[in-house]
């Protein structure tokens, strides 16, 4: 089965990946906290309903210009399109919801610098589109976590069956607790992570990238989860799974023959995804024919 999905990201090959940590590292004192903050847009009121649209915007004033980026998921954690715009000293990042439910906003940054994530709880009312904002606490605010660094991988171009080497640096104690998982947001399904041990003070966390779409990775130690956890990253093609069977017709047999067609039915475990069914079949001769789905 092949799953629809849409690029949110640019990234980068997996040499590059190999290139060296590049993670800012945590303000030390109360100053330079102060002064991180400083140099960040800040929040502009509540949402902006223009249509069936809803935009976040940020006053940038005179700070130094950078990207604003972020990524957006629906209530079904499917990724939804973020449109970044610029006018005068504002900054918006605009999503067009097409069900109600929450809406996350998520590696919100201006430039390197992260930002606060939020949640966006949309309405529908007499089709009238409503939308009230929940802030989540910056990753810049000092947090009781872990001292764990890696490098952000979340605006690379990766291609399909490329090997993932992420070095994770931290305290032994710390990646002694630490546990790295991935998840393939498309298809809701668990991608293996291998693990090695350098030295004391370094992990190698590798991932195989055998799928196209968008992939997610959670840091956590001891139940809470470090800076810059988690994070997404988007893979460069198609999206295939494999969690489908053939059903069995009321008299227990896979295939139905009707003059001269063969009937059968293919059932997926992705009911509430946008799939579309390629199937072939191999002639006597050893011609493969491309055979039409039909709903």
């Amino acid at each position: 089965a092949v799953v629809s999905t849409q690029s949110t990201g640019i990234m980068e090959d997996s040499k590059a990946l190999m290139a060296g940590v590049n993670v800012p590292v945590k303000p030390q004192g109360t100053n330079d906290y102060v002064s991180q903050v400083s140099q960040l847009p800040k929040y502009r009121g509540p949402p902006n309903i223009i249509g069936q649209e809803v935009s976040l915007l940020f006053d940038i004033g005179s700070i130094s210009t950078k990207d604003l980026t972020a990524v957006c998921l629906d209530p079904n954690s499917k990724p939804c399109p973020v449109q970044t715009n610029y006018l005068g000293n504002v900054a918006s990042l605009t999503i067009q919801p097409k069900q109600p439910g929450i809406y996350s906003l998520t590696n919100i940054k201006w430039g390197p610098h992260p930002m606060s994530s939020c949640l966006l709880n949309v309405e529908f009312v007499d089709e009238e589109l409503q939308c009230q904002l929940q802030m989540s606490p910056s990753t810049l605010a000092p947090r009781p976590v872990a001292d764990v660094k890696f490098q952000d991988i979340s605006q690379e171009e990766i291609e399909l069956n490329t090997i993932i080497k992420l070095p994770i640096i931290g305290s032994e104690d710390d990646l002694h607790h630490l546990q790295v998982s991935c998840t393939h947001v498309d298809l809701d399904k668990e991608v293996g992570v291998t693990i090695d041990k350098p030295d004391r003070n370094q992990l190698l966390a590798s991932i195989l990238t055998e799928n196209g779409g968008h992939y997610k990775l959670d840091f956590v130690v001891n139940g809470k989860h470090v800076n810059g956890s988690p994070m997404n990253f988007f893979v460069e093609g198609e999206v295939y799974d494999d969690r489908c069977e053939f059903k069995r017709n009321p008299e227990g047999h896979i295939l139905t023959f009707n003059e001269n067609m063969i009937d059968f039915t293919v059932q997926t475990d992705l009911p509430e995804k946008d799939v579309q069914l390629t199937s072939r079949v191999e002639l006597p001769d050893g011609t493969e024919v491309l055979v039409s789905p039909s709903n």
